[in-house]
């Protein structure tokens, strides 16, 4: 197995330093298993003094393993291929930069890798990021936040006002300056019927006192009854 190549100068002052390791060659076995690359990992962080906070593995179908382990310094994660017998390894971390030798070593021990290279990049130079003293509020607490909403907002448009003096006219019988509803009756309209009104032709009267006078029975006037019926008849003969 190669031996562990020296170990590169870091480079200038940087937040953070992002170790990728390339191994080649890998206990096939292993690079298929869930357990043994979580072992593998969570020895090399134990053993370079790094802080496990929390991890996550995943086993792919036919074959191939991804871990991560999220560690108080950034993290570790391994991304294997047994088709290949290759392994991706990649080491972040913005503490001490012993904690990357290390990580490096066993690593590349734990899988069995005959051939590996390592490549070292710095991650954000404070130099290129220029910095406020205090962190950025929160947007709702800003003054140069986006404006609130219209309805939580004291220049926003008014809101509409029931009823409005520019609103619509109401309808007719609710307004008081409405036309009149018509009265029946009015004392403007035309006449009644002649059935109703004081002016039309009297009624007709039962009876009438200016009718011809009803006959009378008898009448004084009268042709005289039959003698057989008068009192002042001339006597019968006898």
């Amino acid at each position: 197995m190669q031996s562990p190549a020296a170990y590169p100068k870091p480079p200038a002052a940087a937040l953070g330093h992002h170790l990728l390791i390339e191994l080649h060659g890998c206990d096939l076995e292993c690079l298929d298993s869930v357990p043994e690359v979580e072992r593998i990992l969570t020895e090399a962080a134990d053993l370079a003094g790094a802080t496990i906070v929390n991890s996550a593995f995943h086993h792919f179908s036919p074959y191939g393993v991804t871990g991560v382990l999220v560690i108080a310094e950034s993290h570790i994660a391994a991304h294997t291929w047994p088709e290949y017998g290759y392994a991706a390894i990649d080491c972040f971390t913005c503490g001490d930069q012993s904690i990357l030798e290390a990580l490096e070593h066993l690593i590349i021990t734990g899988f069995k890798a005959d051939t590996h290279s390592c490549a070292l990049i710095p991650r954000g130079a404070p130099a290129t990021l220029p910095r406020s003293d205090a962190a950025p509020a929160a947007s709702h607490l800003r003054s140069d936040a986006a404006p609130a909403a219209s309805h939580l907002r004291s220049d926003a448009a008014p809101a509409p006002s029931l009823p409005r003096s520019d609103a619509a006219p109401a309808p007719s019988h609710l307004r008081s300056d409405a036309a009149p509803a018509a009265s029946p009756p009015r004392s403007d309209a035309a006449p009644a019927a002649s059935l109703l009104r004081s002016d039309a032709a009297p009624a007709p009267s039962h009876p009438r006192s200016d009718a011809a006078p009803a006959a009378s029975h008898p009448r004084s006037d009268a042709a005289p009854a039959p003698s057989h019926l008068r009192s002042d008849a001339a006597p019968a003969a006898s």
